[in-house]
């Protein structure tokens, strides 16, 4: 394990307690009340400044383009929030579009459907009507409908899979950029998950409550846990670039996937941001890890 003093100063800064709280309010959310997990919504739901160099406007309810300042781009990528399915929104990970869309890149952050009120076959159908509307409608903003990309970090990584895996029934989109995903919506035993279960930006604690509200006893279906797809169809998965956090409970289910569809002839890379932990797209705090984030952004879809 390699310290990392960018990291280690952001967990510093991580309330102690936030993580528990947070599984509590997603379990209450499964027994029928979601005052809790609502309000922690709104905690994450907060617009942030236009940088410079970039345009924003909602083309949808639930769907925010980013655009170069040219206003042009012939590359899209629909990206999809983490948040255990059940919290974020397009303003949580909305320093991250803008950099992207800085380079160059459209970028069209989709609010998904979250659990538990909505179930993991909704929420998958739904985030791919998303991606064949991108690829309907990207010549508007000078784009290509077979360079759309779709990318997500942590459970927006595992909707990005799901996606992929529902072609044809959706539109096959070109690449998958995987930040941290999840990969199967159950504990590991050992392993990252053992080494870095509390403390390290996504606690065991709160990913068991997120993998409940999810899979509802259903976690070895393929759509919601991608590793249990057959060989046959993770081999239609189009070319998939992964980067993960060193100190990650996600990090080995990552890694293995990774190494699965290397072995089926995908085209895939992985690269593991050393010290790093989760949470480095959507929560300032890591600059070096992010600016990796975005560089494989835009060298994935480009």
């Amino acid at each position: 394990m390699e310290k990392n003093s960018e990291s280690d100063r952001f967990l510093a800064s991580i309330p102690p307690g936030r993580q528990a709280e947070q599984a509590r309010a997603v379990r209450e959310a499964i027994r029928g009340n979601s005052a809790e997990l609502e309000a922690i919504r709104r905690s994450r739901d907060i617009e942030k400044p236009l940088i410079a160099g970039v345009t924003r406007r909602m083309v949808r309810e639930d769907l925010c383009l980013y655009l170069p300042e040219s206003g042009a781009a012939r590359e899209t990528l629909v990206y999809l929030h983490g948040g255990c399915w059940t919290f974020g929104s397009i303003n949580s990970c909305s320093e991250f579009c803008m950099a992207v869309a800085r380079e160059g890149v459209a970028v069209l952050a989709y609010a998904y459907p979250l659990a538990p009120e909505n179930d993991a076959q909704t929420i998958v159908a739904r985030t791919g009507e998303a991606v064949s509307w991108a690829m309907d409608h990207a010549s508007e903003w000078g784009g290509s409908p077979d360079a759309v990309a779709i990318g997500g970090d942590s459970a927006g990584g595992n909707l990005a899979l799901a996606v992929a895996l529902s072609a044809p029934t959706v539109r096959r989109p070109y690449a998958l950029l995987l930040y941290y995903p999840v990969v199967h919506a159950w504990a590991d035993e050992g392993g990252s998950w053992a080494r870095y279960g509390k403390g390290f930006g996504l606690d065991a604690e709160l990913m068991d409550a997120g993998n409940e509200a999810y899979s509802r006893g259903d976690a070895r279906n393929p759509l919601i846990s991608p590793d249990c797809a057959s060989d046959a169809a993770l081999k239609n998965l189009p070319s998939c670039r992964f980067l993960a956090a060193e100190r990650d409970i996600l990090l080995d289910q990552g890694l293995a996937f990774h190494r699965r569809l290397l072995a089926l002839g995908v085209p895939t890379t992985h690269e593991t941001v050393p010290g790093a932990t989760h949470l480095f797209v959507t929560v300032p705090g890591q600059p070096t890890a992010f600016a990796k984030a975005v560089r494989l952004a835009v060298e994935g879809v480009k």
